[in-house]
């Protein structure tokens, strides 16, 4: 009896086990595990446009030694009412599972007045740039990459002269779940400007975003920049002396793409403190130095229209996740219209 137990059990193993062979035969082979790969393998990005209304505080104040005691000094300031209009279009592309390209495209028109003040002063600007990123992305875990760019600058508060710039920089971004850690640093030089408006700036910035849901996202932000003049001549008249500025930036957005559609909406509030010391020789007779600041604000709005993108969240991590501060027209822009930098012309 034992014996026929033992010959009916294996039997039914053998069957089980050459069952499970025949099973496993049927099956597909299972597929190697796939390299991480951008979400889209044609080119993607986006074009927005946006409107802006802001306000600005302003001071100035300038000392004239004359000599022997005599030091006439000179200050004011006033507030200013601004408007701008922006655009830009950006578009990535995969060069390798790996490497990625983005060119950016970008400009803006901007004007400042005297406010309650019929007839006053005003300052208007236009700017254009053009520029690109090459990146090494891994889309779960982090960026790294270089950039450049070339910039336009025609008028300013600051400055009324044409300035033809470049900016290159490094930058980089982290990725924590459903927040993204951006920093960036550069350096620009003008190419073509008057000689009192011939300079080099350097800047840092960060960028946090955090994600509310894959279509939502919040976005702060703080930067520095520092421009030196490689010389300076106060209102062209043969005068010598030694100018520089500095821009602290700040800013909070809000964006929300609408389902599946290919188009979002963004809210946002800048900040811009920026400020102009100078200290000239006046026909090689006496000192003059300045000292000018102003303070501004501006909320601004507008929408997007993506192509090839998904969410927020995976264009963030796999397309067009980047762009460029370029100091010198940051800088150049930041002044108000109630400044002795822009009333006495001295960039110019």
């Amino acid at each position: 009896m034992t014996a026929n137990i033992t010959s009916v059990a294996s039997v039914l193993g053998a069957l089980m086990v050459s069952g499970g062979i025949a099973m496993a035969a049927d099956l597909p082979a299972r597929a190697a595990p796939l390299e991480p790969a951008p979400i889209f393998s044609t080119v993607s990005g986006y074009v927005d446009v946006g409107v802006g209304i802001g306000w600005a505080h302003n001071s100035y104040s300038n000392v004239s030694d004359y000599g022997l005691g005599s030091i006439f000094t000179n200050s004011g300031g006033g507030r200013d009412s601004t408007w701008s209009i922006a655009g830009a279009g950006r578009a990535n592309v995969w060069l390798s599972p790996s490497f990625s390209m983005q060119a950016d495209v970008w400009g803006s028109s901007d004007s400042a007045k005297i406010k309650n003040c019929t007839g006053c002063g005003s300052a208007n600007d236009t700017s254009f740039n053009i520029g690109t990123h090459l990146s090494y992305r891994d889309p779960n875990a982090f960026l790294v990459g270089i950039y450049g760019a070339l910039g336009s600058l025609n008028g300013g508060n600051g400055v009324s002269a044409s300035t033809n710039h470049g900016t290159i920089g490094l930058e980089g971004q982290v990725y924590f779940g459903a927040t993204t850690l951006y920093a960036q640093a550069g350096y620009a030089s003008t190419i073509s400007a008057a000689d009192s408006a011939s300079a080099n700036a350097w800047n840092a910035r960060g960028v946090i975003r955090h994600y509310f849901n894959p279509n939502l996202r919040i976005s702060g932000e703080l930067g520095y920049a520092h421009l030196s003049f490689d010389s300076y001549n106060n209102n062209n008249n043969n005068n010598s002396g030694s100018a520089n500025a500095r821009q602290v930036n700040w800013g909070v957005g809000v964006e929300n793409k609408f389902g599946t559609s290919p188009f979002s909406a963004f809210l946002k509030y800048e900040g811009t403190d920026t400020q102009f010391k100078s200290s000239s020789v006046q026909c090689c007779v006496y000192t003059v130095s300045s000292n000018d600041k102003t303070t501004a604000h501006a909320i601004k709005a507008g929408f997007r229209i993506y192509f090839n993108e998904g969410t927020l969240l995976a264009n963030d991590r796999n397309g067009t996740t980047l762009d460029i501060r370029d100091p010198i027209s940051s800088i150049g822009r930041g002044f108000g219209v109630n400044t002795s930098s822009n009333n006495n012309n001295q960039l110019n």
